[in-house]
């Protein structure tokens, strides 16, 4: 099966050179997995096309070929973001030819006559379960220092509460991953040069952007596989997705303290490490509807 999508739609590129985009590979495991996928290079004739947030030219679309939006963005009106061309034009579910929408601002399956809606979500879950050669052998907890912040931009006041806090409780143990010079250029989607460095701290400040339902990127799949134990902010909900032990809240209160009796404790600390990932009933539906997806693709 032939697949094209513009290297601008989900960043999908033969060959990573910045942070943000995924290697093809990467792209067909995650969204199309157990397909025979072909991801075209050039726009030279596909079977199934993918277009995305800033999509508004449908000269691009030929007949016959089958349509999927995929967003890994938060488009939700509440964000205040009105850059997406694809959503200020159509709306999310307004294109007639898109087949299946794929949107990372949504929580539950829609299945309607003349389309479908998917969480994003629902295919990272699967993707994380079909490939855990991306985990490392964790590092021993007493060579690791404490947190390490995936960012600390202000689009989540969180970020900047929870630095602010670290630097007091535990002086010259926190980091920021973009300081790091060996992940500069290199994908954020389970990428080694990532993951190495995560795993040598104990937490990994997962806090997203955005705190919507059903709103989860890479980052908390990157810190299980790096063998640390995150600590999360994001999704409403993200014992619906997760395992109840395998995380700290970063809203939670007694937050410092709880990360003191952890690291103090290594059985403590490697049993909520060790926990299970996944919802088990959500990882049930989300490969129910994987699967239903790819069976509605041409082969």
């Amino acid at each position: 099966m032939k697949i094209y999508t513009h290297p601008e739609t989900v960043h999908a590129v033969p060959n990573v050179t910045q942070h943000f985009e995924m290697t093809h590979k990467y792209f067909s495991d995650l969204f199309f997995p157990r397909v025979k996928a072909e991801i075209l290079n050039e726009d030279s004739g596909c079977e199934v096309r993918v277009i995305g947030v800033q999509h508004t030219d449908d000269s691009v679309i030929n007949e016959g070929e089958h349509v999927v939006f995929i967003s890994v963005e938060n488009t939700h009106h509440s964000t205040g973001r009105t850059w997406y061309e694809f959503i200020n034009k159509y709306g999310h579910t307004g294109h007639p030819s898109v087949k299946t929408y794929i949107h990372n601002t949504c929580d539950h399956p829609i299945y309607t006559d003349s389309y479908t809606v998917l969480p994003t979500v629902y295919f990272r879950m699967c993707h994380f379960r079909a490939h855990p050669e991306y985990a490392i052998q964790p590092k021993p907890l007493e060579s690791k220092k404490m947190a390490l912040f995936i960012s600390r931009n202000g689009m989540n006041s969180v970020k900047e509460n929870l630095y602010a806090t670290f630097q007091s409780a535990f002086p010259d143990q926190c980091d920021l991953l973009m300081h790091d010079p060996t992940v500069q250029g290199k994908t954020c989607y389970a990428g080694p040069e990532i993951i190495e460095c995560m795993s040598k701290y104990k937490f990994i400040v997962v806090v997203e952007n955005s705190v919507l339902s059903g709103y989860v990127t890479e980052k908390i799949f990157n810190a299980f596989y790096a063998g640390s134990i995150p600590i999360y902010d994001g999704t409403t909900e993200p014992e619906r997705y997760f395992g109840n032990n395998c995380f700290l809240y970063a809203r939670d209160p007694q937050l410092v303290r709880k990360m003191q009796t952890i690291v103090e404790d290594p059985e403590l600390y490697e049993e909520i490490r060790d926990a299970p990932k996944l919802n088990e009933d959500t990882i049930k539906h989300a490969q129910n509807a994987v699967a239903l997806f790819t069976s509605t693709l041409p082969h």
